[in-house]
């Protein structure tokens, strides 16, 4: 490659401007002081190559997330490419600038130095002791730093050939080549200083983890068990579902019933829906949350986690990518401030959640149980989510489901809401009766002795269906009531008085199965439902079995209780959760029923688990003394110690939270007793509490739950003592009591800290034991300070700040010191922050400060913001200073109420500023009534300025331009300038109307008319077009000039608005005459919104000007759209390629565009410590082979196939000489006209499904190669066997003999003559020769050789066609009967599937070449969009003209003359017709036709030779995959060249034919059912695959069908066990077979056997020819 010069000042500039923007962190990781820089490449060189070699001993490979295997060695052979690509192009750049210009290869071989001295080290990567997951990630730097490599040079090319010169696109791609080069640097810096620390913790899964724990995929695949198919479909074709489901409209839809009415199964068939929708293509995936009142699962209920849940959702909508920035630049922020492992608050949620949004076009939150969300905070929830909803930059559906509680009802009844009752869901209710019925019965629990069970069955169901009254729980227990009664009038009884709700329902089955005979089985009924009601969190199957079977009122030795035995004691209560391997209540309605009966209160049922946890924390270890008050310590009957151990780790954990929530019953009875041994102090017993707290440092490791990690952590000794031990648990857990003998009297309380550094006081303050602070200030007064933390954490108290800052200063009121730390504490907390700060004030009001107290709450997020603002102004209005910047914040944050306020108590300190107007701007939801609040009650005080009136124009509507005009209009200007403002408000139209109105002397200037035409408009509105629209119709002689459409195509419109379209489109369809210069595509161009717009103005102009500006533009445009989503940067990576392929023809010294960027599949980067990487890269889900798609698409002749030579090398493939040979011996197979038009119908119907399967593939894989690609893609495992199985196909039996012999034969015909058999054989000879020889040295000619002919083709059966029209209207005087064969024409139909299926396959042979296409995708221009329109166009033309073609032949010739035609059958309807000459000069066209048909399988075929090669499948591979001399695959057409000749040289003529295409049929049918198998597996495992094209599922169920029967049919005996030839029928399936079996035993051999042998193993390696194409070489490497 020749060296281009590269201009001094470009390499200064470039990387010395990216280097400056690095951080002093980032510069860090960099060495810019190395003395000998124009050494680096060559270093570089060396470094990779040495690591090549490791790798290549080593074999060092990792399988990405996709995935895919990556043999690390081919990366670094890329990287040495890369390298001395760059030598040739880029040294005169080093010689010029060595310190900068050598920057990014300093950073490469900084990286990879870290990376041999973490990995090499002189050692075998299997020696050494590294993570897998650290192996993974490392392997994936090194993939970055060979993209990095391959972009430095491309950007290198970049400069050379566009850097010229100082126009504004010119400057646009220097910036843009800026900040892709810091970008560069600023990965390698990170990456050096991410391989340095060595972490073991994925970054990306920490970050979710801090996000939100929960489940809820579980939660959801829970939700579905037990949805019946076909039920809940009324509510997804109700009217108000999909009028929220399809409006363009934020919205909520409230889905509302009674309890047990199926709301929680509806919302998961919603989102089902929403996943279909989203795996489609059509929408993004949903985001979803199943709320639960469970103190299992407290954060099921809190508003903070479930925000949380959806944000974690949001950040990344699909598993293992790259999260979201906004996510990352949070955990950041928060890990910096020291918050990182604390849970987000809702605020922080809310912020978030509404960054995430911006990332997509349409958000779709799905809430179920909203009644069960905890009812202090629920209110604040759904405030928060109306703010989401109104707030949101996109389109935001959210639906709700919830009963009918008061407060959700007043917040939701004005959003669209269905409700659900019994007239809406009795089919559903009559469908799950009916199942469940059929269920027990069929399992024995019900009916089982019955005398007619048939009408007892129909009975149960009508009744319970009628009782129902909507609710499936209702009916599920009813039937299980049922189940309990044996005879028939027992039922018929109990349904005559079946209890007509909920309520009564449980309480007589309560009543039932609590008195039940046996004292085990009452306790475990007991034990199960006290346990569900009050666990800390979910218990797994072996903890709940283990807890239950404890019987703490027996002392006779209990047994393990199996799950079985839970389940059935317990009814229809408890049921088991299989996914989250636990046990919970059937419904939310249990739980309810239960804690209204007094037994099930709190403290009842937190004593028992408190009794049982102490129990098993006494039974880790021997303690006699406990003997006498407890069960037998020892575990007893089938309770193993490794149960107890199990059940020993919650025993730790929640003891003390069980005993807190026992409340009084803590302080005597049994649980005082178990708890007074585990904190005894004597001597005589084991320390029971010092072993806990060892037990419990481990615990707290992995501990999730964040609130009681806090609590225990501050109950952990820095030095153990058990007296210290039990003060601290009394402090944190309120444990008044525990203090009577450890404090007071002669036991002082010592200066006691714990592992955290706090004191007994502050922690005691921290978790609002006020019983214990009371305690100890009346104990021990003197030793008691009340420090400044102390006070902090009081009013810091989230649910009790009040009262222990209420208990501090009635105690110690003079100790407790209000500084600017309490007051910060207070404002920030956002529970009771209002109620603390509103006590500050009355007790202690002169020592707050007030100021800092308003600037606080301002400026913060607080959710009793208003709450405190307004009481702030009410109380301490004389002390408030009103600064312009807490004036601005609370316009920006607050609402009309506390505005009023404001101006009532401090009117005259408010000033009306430029920044307070922008301000009001700002505030989406209360800025309109804010401003007009100001100008009625302060307009006469506003100093007018202009940039106030603009900044008026700009934000807010004619009703408060209106009353600034009224209040102030002698002094409002309105200048030119206002206009413009007004012409870009989103409602601009109304207020630039008003002031023409107003001043109708005003000039409209083009400023204006541009300014309206860059109006963006709102979300969903353009606003541009109704602005110009009105000013052209005031003024129509108003000009439209360049300037007006370039705005217009700036217009960057919003993510459901046209915007720049709808603009543009008003101005052409205007003016037609205007033209679209290069200036306004250019503009286009550079939109990062303007793909609408671009796309309207190519169809208007299909030859627009794009120049080398147009595309700088379009590149610029792609860094700039990166910073913000992957759609975006999608968006313009489709536009660059669409620009580049149109800019071909006019780059300067280059037969092809370059490559500016590409959509490289061959990495999952390592994202976990940055995510630009993100930026930069789209990853490839799923690879074909070895290579990726930039390696299998490089070298050869470049993409020069367009629509119409991809349409026609289907169509010469289609036609060639099925339609003028085949018909004869289909017809003479299923001996009648009928059958034989039947089978062209059906082939063409199966090839049309073929087509689509192919279709869906080919869109995914565009690439050469057809079933290759979709062969691997699917089957990649055993590796390599399903390559080689196609390949022995391909080359074996792709031969293209046939056409050969085919066009030897109507040649000879043609010249009517009797030729020998060698002679044909040589004729048929010289044809493929002669293809071969074209295809490898003028391969453009046979390219248009191919179209010449296949125009031919077409119009050769036309004339057929028409031909066939005359003879059947009686033009013909020759053909004395032309209808005769279609009389009776099923007559003597063949009834062997044999035959059928051996006419099938020729007549599928005859369509064959559907698919050609797809073997050539390497060459086509815009492949995806090409296959989709040539593949159907071209199977639809050639489908049309050989029905038609058919008919003509049986309207010439009967079914004998067409069966004794053999091969001629086109030459015998022209003989019949117009006589032997016409015969003779159609057997010449034939003849052609066949020659077309040779090409076009040639070309294609070689294509799937030299793909093969590269893949290194085939013995001598560099060599099969040559391109040399002229750029075609010339040696894959040699390999073509060698069967074609060898079988039309060695198989006999005769039957040739026919079994040549019977041999051909086979295995292709193998196949292709493999192809379809393979499609629907991908659909089942991988839904979630980009597929520009997808296949209707009923069509690749049906092509299976087909394929299926066209294997085995074949081995059906025909009558007389003869088939169409002389061979037998059987012999050519199992030829095929046999072929297939063959390549099997080769890959056995070549993958297995000789290496087993040889001792070796076959390592792929990556070679460049010097045509640039990548072959895959397999080394043979001696294993150890």
């Amino acid at each position: 490659m020749t060296a281009h010069i590269v201009p001094q000042a470009n390499v200064n500039d470039f990387w010395a401007r990216a280097a400056a923007q690095l951080s002093d962190d980032e510069r860090r990781n960099i060495n810019f002081s190395r003395p000998d820089k124009l050494n680096i490449l060559a270093e570089l060189h060396a470094e990779a190559e040495q690591a090549r070699q490791r790798c290549v001993k080593s074999r060092w490979k990792y399988t990405r997330k996709s995935g895919e295997t990556v043999i690390i060695r081919d990366v670094f052979d890329k990287m040495v490419r890369w390298i001395d690509m760059f030598k040739q192009i880029g040294d005169i750049a080093v010689q010029y600038d060595p310190v900068h210009a050598s920057l990014p290869w300093a950073g490469i071989r900084l990286v990879l130095q870290v990376r041999n001295a973490a990995l090499f080290r002189g050692k075998r990567l299997t020696g050494l002791q590294i993570a897998v997951n650290d192996t993974n990630k490392f392997a994936s730097v090194i993939e970055g730093l060979a993209q990095i490599a391959q972009l430095i040079c491309r950007y290198a090319v970049i400069e050379t050939l566009y850097l010229q010169g100082t126009t504004n696109a010119i400057e646009e791609l220097e910036k843009a080549l800026v900040w892709l080069y810091a970008s560069i640097l600023s990965y390698l810096s990170k990456a050096k200083q991410y391989l340095e620390q060595g972490t073991t913790t994925p970054k990306r899964a920490v970050i979710l983890q801090w996000l939100s724990p929960e489940p809820y995929i579980q939660h959801h695949r829970q939700a579905t068990q037990g949805v019946l198919a076909g039920t809940g479909q009324w509510l997804l074709s109700d009217p108000v579902f999909k009028e929220w489901k399809n409006e363009s409209a934020s919205s909520i839809l409230w889905l509302h019933g009674i309890p047990g009415s199926g709301k929680s199964k509806l919302v998961s068939i919603v989102i089902e829906d929403a996943w279909r929708t989203f795996r489609a293509g059509d929408s993004p995936q949903p985001v979803f949350f199943y709320c639960s009142r469970n103190p299992a699962e407290p954060a099921r209920s809190d508003p903070e986690a479930i925000l949380a849940s959806l944000a974690r959702q949001l950040s990344c909508l699909e598993p293992g990518r790259p999260l979201m920035r906004p996510t990352v630049n949070l955990f950041k922020k928060k890990e910096e401030e020291g918050f990182a492992s604390g849970s987000l608050q809702l605020d922080d949620s809310r912020t978030l959640i509404l960054q995430l949004i911006k990332q997509y076009p349409l958000t779709t939150i799905i809430i179920d149980a909203m009644d069960e969300c905890d009812p202090q905070k629920r209110r604040e929830f759904l405030r928060i989510l109306e703010q989401i909803l109104q707030n949101a930059s996109s389109l935001v559906k959210m639906f709700i489901s919830s009963r009918n509680d008061q407060d959700i009802v007043l917040l939701l009844k004005d959003y669209p809401n269905l409700e659900i009752d019994s007239r809406k869901n009795s089919n559903d209710i009559a469908r799950f009766v009916e199942d469940q019925t059929k269920q027990l019965i069929k399992n024995g629990d019900l009916l089982q002795y019955s005398t007619s069970p048939a009408d007892m069955e129909e009975l149960i169901v009508s009744k319970v269906v009628e009782g129902a009254g909507g609710m499936f729980r209702w009916a599920s227990m009813q039937l299980q009531y049922l189940c309990s009664f044996d005879v028939d009038d027992d039922i018929k009884n109990n349904l005559g008085r079946l209890p007509p709700d909920l309520y009564t329902l449980y309480t007589e089955i309560y009543t039932f199965l609590s008195r039940r005979p046996g004292e085990i089985q009452a306790t475990i009924f007991s034990n199960a439902l006290h346990w569900l009601l009050c666990a800390g969190r979910s218990l797994n199957t072996e903890e709940f079995l283990c807890a239950v079977s404890l019987n703490t009122k027996s002392r006779n030795p209990a047994s393990l209780v199996s799950k079985d035995l839970v389940l059935k004691t317990c009814n229809n209560f408890v049921i088991f959760d299989s996914q989250l391997d636990t046990f919970r209540f059937a419904h939310l309605s249990v739980r309810e029923f239960l804690e209204q009966r007094p037994d099930y209160s709190p403290s009842h049922t937190n004593a028992l688990a408190a009794e049982i946890c102490l129990w098993t924390i006494l039974s880790t270890n021997g303690n006699l003394a406990a003997e006498n008050s407890l069960p037998p310590r020892r575990s007893p009957g089938n309770i193993t110690p490794a149960m107890i151990q199990k059940l020993s780790k919650y025993a730790d954990m929640y003891w003390p939270v069980h005993c807190q929530a026992a409340g009084d019953s803590r302080k005597s009875g049994r649980v005082n007793m178990a708890l007074a041994h585990v904190t005894s102090e004597d001597s005589n017993e084991p320390c029971w509490l010092e072993h806990w707290h060892d037990r419990l440092q481990r615990h707290l490791v992995g501990v999730v739950n964040w609130r009681l990690k806090r609590q225990l952590r501050d109950a952990v000794l820095v030095a153990y003592s058990t007296t210290a031990a039990r003060l601290f648990i009394s402090c944190v857990f309120n444990f008044e009591e525990q203090l009577q003998d450890l404090v007071g009297g002669a036991t002082p309380i010592k200066s006691w800290v714990n592992k955290e550094g706090r004191g007994l006081l502050e922690v005691a303050a921290k978790y609002g034991s006020c019983a214990v602070i009371d305690y100890l200030f009346k104990q021990d007064q003197q030793h008691i300070k009340i420090t400044e933390e102390v006070v902090k954490v009081a009013a810091r108290n989230y649910s009790s700040g009040k009262e222990v800052m209420m208990l501090l200063l009635d105690r110690r009121g003079n100790d407790v010191q209000i500084t600017e730390e309490v007051v910060k504490a207070a404002t920030g907390n956002y529970g009771c922050g209002k109620e603390v700060i509103t006590l500050l004030l009355d007790r202690r009001g002169n020592d707050v400060q007030t100021t800092k107290i308003i600037t606080k709450v301002a400026l913060g997020k607080h959710k009793s913001a208003k709450d405190l603002m307004t009481l702030l102004l009410n109380r301490q209005e004389d002390n408030i200073q009103i600064t312009e910047e807490i004036l601005t914040s609370i316009v920006r944050r607050f609402d009309k109420e506390v505005m009023t306020l404001l101006l009532d108590r401090r009117g005259d300190d408010v000033q009306i500023s430029e920044k307070v107007i922008n301000a009001a701007a700002d505030n989406q939801e209360n800025g309109k009534e804010i401003m007009t609040l100001l100008l009625y009650r302060r307009g006469d005080d506003i100093q007018i300025t202009e940039e106030i009136v603009i900044s008026i124009a700009r934000h807010f509507n004619k009703e408060v331009m209106t009353l600034l005009l009224d209040r102030r209009g002698d002094d409002v200007q309105i200048t030119e300038k206002v206009l413009e403002a007004a012409a870009c408000n989103r409602g601009g139209k109304a207020v630039i109307e008003f002031l023409l109105e107003r001043d109708p002397s005003l000039l409209i200037t083009e400023d204006i008319i541009k300014a309206a035409a860059s109006n963006r408009g709102g979300k969903v509105t353009p606003a541009g077009k109704p602005v110009i629209e009105f000013l052209l119709e005031r003024d129509p002689s108003l000009l439209i000039t360049e300037e007006v459409v370039k705005a217009a195509a700036c217009n960057r419109g919003g993510k459901l608005n046209p915007g720049g379209k709808a603009a543009i489109g008003f101005l052409l369809e205007r003016d037609p005459s205007l033209s679209i210069t290069e200036e306004v595509v250019k503009a286009a161009a550079s939109n990062p919104g303007g793909k609408a717009v671009i796309e309207f103005l190519l169809e208007r102009d299909p030859s627009p000007s794009i120049t080398d500006e147009v595309v700088k533009a379009a590149a610029g445009n792609v860094f700039e759209v990166a910073t913000c989503n992957r759609g975006a940067y999608s968006q313009a990576m489709d536009r660059l390629s669409s620009f580049a392929q149109r800019a071909k023809a006019m780059l300067p010294g280059t037969s092809r565009a370059p490559v500016f960027f590409s959509r490289s599949s061959s990495s999952d980067t390592a994202s976990d410590f940055d995510g630009k990487k993100e930026e930069m890269v789209t990853v490839q889900p799923i690879q074909a082979g070895e290579l990726t798609t930039e390696e299998a698409t490089s070298g050869g002749l470049g993409r020069h196939l367009g629509l119409v030579s991809t349409t026609f090398l289907i169509i010469g493939r289609i036609i060639g000489t099925g339609i003028f040979s085949t018909p004869s011996s289909i017809v003479e197979s299923v001996d009648s006209v009928g059958a034989a038009m039947m089978l062209w119908v059906l082939g063409l119907v199966m090839s049309f499904a073929g087509l689509m399967v192919w279709l869906e593939f080919g869109c995914m894989f565009p690439r050469s190669g057809g079933e290759k690609n979709y062969l691997e893609a699917v089957y990649t495992r055993p590796k390599f066997l399903a390559t080689i199985i196609f390949a022995v196909n391909a080359i074996f039996l792709g031969f293209t003999a046939s056409g050969c012999i085919i066009f030897a034969s109507n040649i000879v015909q043609a010249a009517n003559r009797q030729a020998t058999e060698w002679e044909e054989r040589g004729i048929a000879i010289t044809v493929i020769v002669f293809v071969t020889a074209v295809h490898t040295f003028i391969p453009k000619m046979g390219v248009r050789l191919n179209n010449l002919l296949g125009s031919l083709k077409v119009i050769i059966l036309v004339f057929i066609i028409v031909t066939g029209w005359v003879v059947l209207g009686g033009g013909a005087k020759r053909i004395q009967n032309p209808g005769a064969s279609f009389k009776n024409s099923f007559h003597g139909s063949a009834t062997s599937p044999n035959r059928y299926a051996t006419a099938l396959f020729k007549v599928l042979n005859s369509y064959a070449g559907w698919s050609n296409a797809a073997y050539v995708l390497n060459e086509v221009k815009r492949p995806v969009r090409t296959l989709k329109i040539a593949g159907p166009l071209g199977l639809g033309i050639c489908g049309v003209l050989y029905l038609l073609a058919n008919v003509s032949y049986f309207a010439a010739a009967t079914p004998k003359q067409v069966i004794a035609s053999k091969n001629t059958v086109a030459s015998v309807f022209f003989g019949e017709v117009f006589g032997k000459t016409a015969q003779q000069v159609l057997s010449v066209f034939v003849a052609l036709s066949a020659l077309g048909n040779v090409l076009t399988i040639t070309f294609a075929q070689s294509r799937v030779n030299q793909e093969l090669a590269k893949e290194g499948v085939i013995p001598f591979p560099k060599f099969w995959a040559s391109s040399w001399p002229a750029g075609a695959p010339s040696a894959g057409l040699l390999l073509h060249f060698i069967p074609s000749f060898i079988v039309i040289v060695a198989i006999p003529f005769g039957d040739a034919f026919n079994f040549i295409i019977d041999v051909e049929g086979y295995p292709t049918s193998i196949i292709a059912l493999l192809v379809v198998c393979g499609l629907l597996y991908f659909r089942w495992k991988k839904p979630e695959l980009n597929r520009p094209f997808k296949c209707w599922l009923p069509v690749a169920i049906f092509f299976l069908a087909s394929q299926c029967f066209l294997i085995i049919a074949p081995f059906l005996r025909p009558p007389g066990g003869k088939g169409d030839t002389s061979l037998p029928y059987w012999l050519y399936p199992v030829i095929g077979i046999v072929v297939l079996i063959g390549s099997g035993v080769y890959w056995a051999v070549w993958r297995k056997l000789l290496p087993t042998l040889g001792g070796y193993e076959l390592v792929p390696r990556k070679d460049s020819l010097n045509d640039g194409t990548v072959v895959t070489v397999f080394e043979r490497v001696k294993t150890a």
